[in-house]
């Protein structure tokens, strides 16, 4: 019917975790996690047609509760007593979640003020939404605990996950970043010395499709380190600038000033003293 749409999503997918790594060679692990995924995603449309005067509201609530596995790769190789260059790589197979769908529509009057239920359901949601395939490979190199140079790529195959009612408005997402860190002399006296210099840069191809148009990201970041209690932990202060735009049409153009702070905590605990 003809009349005003309104659209509204909320909620979102949390996951908690735990994590085991054990060595395999000389300087080779292997990692996994575990992770449960849980949480709500509500999506509500509302109808108001043109004659004001029957209108409908139509709830549809994603509940998720699900486990999840991920793998990881790295090996690290001391050049000499200065440099080391470390690889990895991770790989989180495509999900099929887990869970159940409610469905809820109610059909109201704005002139009387009446409403009334014409459907109310629940149904499995197995087979139905899915959580993508990722790959990820990236390295690090270190040079006298001072300089820390990375990039890293991840990939994640969206075009194949299953979503109820989305179809052709997700893509493949990609994202590349580079950064460095640079600590100039972690035992000097000069405070300024013994802070941590960050850089970075990324891209990212998101999954999104909005009317046809896909939508690129890009981004710079850079960040500082204060070492605190003795210089054994560290405040993090970091900004980031981003551009979104939509291509091959620019109707979509957004950017972001990001400023973001963090408390690296690093202590020993439950440490018993001995005093003779």
């Amino acid at each position: 019917p003809n009349g005003s749409y309104t659209q509204v999503g909320e909620g979102g997918i949390s996951q908690a975790f735990i994590g085991l790594s054990g060595h395999i060679y000389k300087g080779l692990y292997l990692g996994a996690n575990v992770s449960y995924l849980f949480g709500n995603i509500e999506h509500t449309t509302t109808l108001l047609p043109t004659d004001n005067t029957i209108g409908s509201i139509f709830l549809k609530k994603l509940h998720v509760s699900d486990f999840r596995v991920e793998f990881g790769l790295q090996y690290t190789h001391n050049i000499n007593k200065k440099n080391r260059i470390t690889v990895g790589a991770v790989y989180t197979p495509e999900k099929k979640l887990l869970g159940r769908t409610y469905t809820y529509e109610e059909i109201y009057s704005t002139t009387s003020g009446s409403t009334s239920v014409s459907r109310s359901d629940s149904s499995s949601i197995k087979s139905r939404y899915s959580l993508p395939t990722s790959i990820g490979a990236g390295f690090t190199y270190v040079w006298d605990e001072r300089l820390t140079v990375g990039a890293d790529v991840t990939f994640q195959d969206w075009s194949s996950v299953r979503y109820d009612g989305v179809k052709d408005s997700l893509n493949n997402r990609l994202k590349v970043a580079i950064g460095a860190e640079f600590l100039p002399n972690p035992m000097s006296g000069n405070y300024m010395k013994r802070m941590r210099y960050r850089l970075g840069a990324f891209y990212n191809h998101s999954y999104l499709k909005v009317k046809g148009c896909d939508i690129d990201e890009y981004g710079i970041t850079c960040g500082f380190g204060f070492p605190v209690k003795r210089d054994k932990s560290i405040l993090n202060l970091s900004l980031e600038y981003l551009n979104r735009q939509s291509t091959p049409t620019s109707f979509i153009r957004e950017n972001f000033l990001r400023v973001s702070l963090s408390l690296t905590f690093n202590e020993l605990w439950f440490f018993k003293r001995k005093f003779e």
